[in-house]
């Protein structure tokens, strides 16, 4: 790895741990998150359309 890869690797470890520590501070309902995640999911595998 070369230092900007460790650099992004690092940032993403962070980011995430954050996120974390922040759900579970605010104590949210992890079948929510679950809902949640896999609605956004889906949005970005459905096809784009294009409107000209």
């Amino acid at each position: 790895m070369d230092t900007e890869q460790v650099r992004e690797a690092s940032w993403v470890v962070q980011s995430v741990a954050g996120a974390s520590a922040y759900l579970h501070g605010v104590d949210y309902p992890r079948a929510k998150f679950m809902a949640e995640l896999g609605r956004m999911v889906a949005h970005i595998k459905e096809p784009a359309t294009v409107s000209v």
